[in-house]
């Protein structure tokens, strides 16, 4: 009787592993292209949403590049590391900080970039769905 419980105990364990967190992200889960809205913010001013494809590429085995353009606005990111669902950059020069956070539900890609420095400020929110 004392096997059997040993052995019911271990398979509960794999049991309770296998059905672990399954949401976590790999490079792959990313790579593609995605169709949505850009909302962009400057000085405090929100422009009118805008459609926007944004176009996301491995780069080597774990980091990814972010490329956009719009009528009035773009973006191409150098190869950013990934960290599960999310990548989160932020990097300053000559006073301008650049600041990008993305994160991936499904298929369903939110990512925000935002430029600021010397009184100027640029923030842009895409929604997107892959195509």
């Amino acid at each position: 009787m004392n096997l059997f419980k040993f052995f019911t105990l271990v398979v509960m364990l794999f049991v309770f592993q296998a059905c672990g967190d399954d949401d976590d992200c790999v490079q792959a889960d990313w790579v593609g292209t995605y169709s949505g809205t850009i909302v962009c913010t400057e000085d405090g001013v929100e422009e009118d949403p805008e459609d926007v494809v944004i176009t996301v590429t491995a780069a080597g085995t774990d980091q990814l590049i972010f490329n956009y353009d719009t009528t009035n606005t773009g973006l191409e990111t150098d190869p950013l590391d990934v960290d599960g669902c999310d990548v989160n950059f932020s990097a300053s020069e000559q006073g301008i900080t650049l600041t990008v956070s993305a994160d991936l539900d499904g298929d369903n890609l939110s990512f925000t970039d935002v430029f600021s420095g010397n009184g100027f400020s640029s923030t842009c929110v895409i929604t997107a769905t892959r195509n």
